[in-house]
């Protein structure tokens, strides 16, 4: 096991991050001078606020769970949904050691039904792990309990939800189809991970169509770019345009405001 030191944009505070030794998340917070995905955190520090709730779909160890706590601390609660044992183990862990009481971890994937899916631990970097399709299986393999969004939300009596951060490697339209009543019915915010390698190489999918489903649930879709700039996005044309340049994710964000 490995532990670093996690900063927060504007060195507020601190975190303490473990994983296992060779986590190439870790590697790259180090890399960074002690930063995770700094154009996110940007992002959380100027709309999160003190009683969000907010969900962290795709949590990993949960560095962005972190960063949500931290910001929701004045009565906010964050759910982390991380289906993989590995990395549940370390977000557990790092939750506790930062005494972060307001994020709650939950061992489980999100998909558009409630079923046991299998599940592939990518070990060098949790982070790229992956539900396993008949197109992609590597790594460890695992089954794990995906739920859908809508009845989680239901059996968990929620009342108020006003942020879900998505990032689960291609499987996005599937947790977004889960998810739809909630976020008509809530209207958070989304910051989502617009994969489309993933989408392809993982679900033999058309990137399109996390596109389609974006616009079709939320009136207002915008870039965070990696110069802490954020502009709206109004085709999918435009979007696709962003990775000429050798780029392999962006991040967008999506609200009714």
């Amino acid at each position: 096991m490995k532990t670093i030191t996690m900063h927060y944009p504007g060195n507020l505070t601190a975190f303490a991050l473990s994983s296992g030794d060779r986590d190439q998340i870790l590697a790259g917070i180090e890399h960074n001078s002690g930063f995770y995905e700094p154009h996110i955190m940007n992002v959380l520090t100027h709309i999160v606020g003190p009683e969000w709730v907010c969900l962290d779909i795709g949590a990993n160890i949960g560095a962005i769970s972190l960063a949500m706590g931290y910001r929701a601390s004045g009565g906010g609660v964050v759910f982390a949904f991380e289906p993989s044992s590995e990395n549940f183990r370390y977000l557990s862990l790092n939750v506790m050691q930062n005494k972060a009481g307001n994020i709650i971890p939950l061992k489980l994937g999100v998909y558009e039904e409630n079923k046991q899916m299998a599940f592939s631990f990518i070990d060098f970097g949790g982070g790229w792990s992956h539900i396993t399709t008949e197109h992609a299986e590597r790594g460890i393999q695992e089954t794990v309990t995906c739920v859908k969004l809508d009845d989680w939300a239901v059996k968990r009596g929620l009342r108020r939800l006003d942020l879900i951060k998505l990032d689960v490697e291609g499987a996005e339209v599937p947790a977004l189809k889960g998810a739809e009543g909630i976020i008509r019915g809530f209207r958070p915010d989304l910051i989502v991970e617009f994969n489309p390698g993933a989408q392809q190489t993982i679900f033999q999918e058309d990137p399109s169509l996390l596109f389609d489903k974006l616009q079709e649930l939320y009136p207002r879709l915008f870039v965070i770019d990696f110069n802490f700039t954020v502009y709206q996005l109004h085709t999918y044309e435009q979007l696709m345009n962003l990775f000429r340049d050798g780029r392999e994710v962006v991040d967008l964000y999506c609200t009714f405001k």
